[in-house]
């Protein structure tokens, strides 16, 4: 795994060793990365969240937190992601 070291990663994370993990960063503790995951500078993933094989997060994302939009429901099911080929 290539880990910047301004990156905070929770050591109960799950993250595939072939992830790389960018400056300022923040990975919490029920968190999974799959393989090949890239998370540029400044990602935020919290919660119950699964990331498959193969994604990218551009700097500033936040997966896994409150939504920001007030419209959307209190409890919303766990995040999971997969890439599309």
């Amino acid at each position: 795994m290539s880990l910047h070291p301004t990156a905070v990663v929770d050591p109960k994370a799950k993250i595939h060793p072939s992830c790389s993990i960018g400056p300022y960063c923040v990975i919490g503790p029920n968190v999974e990365l799959g393989e090949a995951c890239h998370l540029a500078s400044h990602v935020v993933i919290e919660g119950a969240t699964t990331i498959g094989a193969h994604n990218q997060f551009f700097p500033f994302s936040s997966i896994g937190l409150a939504p920001q939009d007030i419209t959307t429901p209190a409890n919303p099911p766990a995040s999971k992601s997969a890439a599309t080929t």
